[in-house]
């Protein structure tokens, strides 16, 4: 298995836990030179659903060789790059460190938050077997992704640590055949699209279609699936808010 998942309960009835996921390419199942994913946990104590980066570990990685980058929700051009120092490279240096204009070591990422679902692409240059280590407050209940009005390129994560299917996810307020969202390659590259026909749309045609190249109610997608955090890169036209919902991974 690429994910193995660890939970605790606490008094105060949320679980924490963690999950090592290994960056592997989604099409090929070996490991990745990029990889699309993002946090399975929110961090314990954060205002809303969020995760702090500090509560990110890479796992394989070489400082400066191997980093992620944050990509712009207007153009999926890259915003923020950060790398990670191991204990073992460097224990003073240990952690997330802002490498978009500055060297390492002087502009530490480990507070930098962001929202629950927000997916990154891992660029591995060292050629190493790179792992993450989410840690974390388990989402309870169905987990909403919002997408703002006149986002065109939305690059979201499956924030829960459990594998779905896209049958799994509903999506609302998106357009059929507008909106799509991609599955990028070992090259950052869109090997599979795939779009969601809501209920209102069209009842009998109501789920995922691959669109990579078929037409919608030609090649069913609801059985790809989704692991854990599992980042996927949207191509949204329409300008409509959407939601994006993924079930419930605990039984309360």
């Amino acid at each position: 298995s690429c994910a193995t998942v660890s939970f605790a309960e606490l008094a105060s009835a949320n679980v924490v836990g963690y999950s090592n996921v290994d960056a592997l390419d989604s099409q090929t199942g070996n490991f990745a030179n990029f990889y699309a994913g993002g946090p399975c946990f929110s961090s314990v104590g954060a205002t809303g659903a969020s995760y702090k980066l500090g509560d990110v570990k890479m796992n394989g990685g070489a400082a400066g060789e191997d980093f992620i980058q944050f990509l712009t929700d207007d153009s999926a051009t890259t915003y923020l790059m950060a790398t990670y120092v191991t204990k073992e490279e460097d224990e003073e240096l240990e952690g997330w460190w802002d490498i978009t204009e500055n060297d390492i070591g002087v502009d530490s990422l480990d507070e930098e938050t962001f929202d629950a679902g927000t997916s990154f692409l891992c660029a591995i240059t060292s050629g190493g077997e790179v792992s993450f280590t989410y840690a974390g407050e388990v989402l309870k209940g169905e987990k909403t992704i919002t997408i703002p009005a006149g986002t065109g390129f939305p690059f979201v994560c499956n924030p829960v640590p459990a594998e779905f299917t896209l049958g799994q996810v509903t999506v609302a307020g998106a357009a059929a055949g507008e909106d799509l969202f991609q599955f990028l390659d070992d090259t950052a590259t869109t090997y599979k699209m795939v779009t969601y026909v809501s209920a209102e749309e069209d009842e009998e045609l109501c789920g995922w279609w691959d669109v990579t190249e078929a037409d919608i109610g030609e090649e069913p997608a609801n059985d790809i699936p989704l692991a854990p955090g599992q980042g996927m890169l949207g191509l949204f036209t329409s300008g409509g808010e959407v939601e994006i919902k993924f079930p419930s991974v605990l039984n309360n």
